[in-house]
């Protein structure tokens, strides 16, 4: 019923793009307000819904099976949703997929990861961080492979009525900054 395409080029200049095919499955019609408060929840104006996915994310024509959820969170001037996907790429390697994001009232935070798992262990992990609050904005990258990071971070700040870009790059411990 459904088809998400991403492309993002990696830190170590590797495109990936893929397509997803699923379906989305509400999961129970129960409560799944996780406060202590007893109060009934009926007159709350908070939603919160969980959904089972299932189907097949398609990477450079071959067709792999996926397995996750979903979960929207909503109430006064906040959102949140969560993606956790297992993608199963061949016997023993595994990509987990996760995907956040959050708006509060004028504060939007979003973060994706890619993690590749070779017989249950991390044998490369990607992570997209982004932020942007009160005029400031941050993005951060950060690929791990081979037992060595790579971080990239960006943050625009505005100072004495200037904008001011902020760059700090690390690769094999070694940091530079420029502004």
């Amino acid at each position: 019923a459904y088809r998400m395409d991403v492309t993002y080029t990696g830190m170590a200049e590797n495109t990936l793009t893929y397509s997803m095919y699923y379906n989305e499955t509400l999961r129970a019609d129960g409560d799944f307000d996780d406060d202590d408060d007893d109060r009934d929840d009926r007159f709350d104006d908070e939603t919160e819904e969980e959904y089972g996915i299932e189907g097949v994310m398609v990477i450079e024509g071959a067709e792999y099976a996926v397995r996750g959820e979903r979960s929207v969170e909503a109430e006064r001037g906040e959102e949140e949703s969560e993606t956790e996907l297992r993608v199963q790429l061949a016997e023993g390697r595994v990509m987990l997929v996760e995907q956040g994001y959050e708006n509060e009232e004028g504060e939007t935070e979003r973060e994706y990861t890619y993690t590749v798992l070779e017989d249950g262990r991390a044998v490369e992990r990607s992570v997209f961080s982004y932020e942007r609050e009160e005029g400031e904005e941050e993005l951060k990258m950060v690929y791990t492979a081979g037992g060595e990071s790579r971080v990239l971070i960006f943050e625009r700040e505005r100072h004495d009525g200037r904008e001011v870009l902020f760059i700090r790059a690390t690769e094999n411990g070694q940091t530079v900054r420029y502004i």
